[in-house]
């Protein structure tokens, strides 16, 4: 962007602007990796609990999906 024939009131319009827009862009991080670290733990819980199942051979507890061929 080229600021140089900006008005100094468009200038400071401009750049507070980008620090709102920043500003929420970090928010949205935050919410994301709060959400991905809750879906992590889950898959984590979940996984665990598959090997617990193999461990103690209770194999009809697993998923088709993680069947060996």
């Amino acid at each position: 962007m080229d600021t140089s024939t900006l008005s100094s009131f468009d200038r400071s319009y401009v750049i507070g602007r980008l620090k709102r827009e920043a500003r929420g862009m970090r928010l949205e991080a935050a919410r994301a990796a709060s959400l991905l670290a809750a879906q992590l733990t889950s898959l984590a819980a979940t996984i665990e609990a598959e090997a617990t199942a193999l461990e103690f051979g209770f194999d009809e507890t697993l998923p088709a999906w993680s069947a060996h061929p």
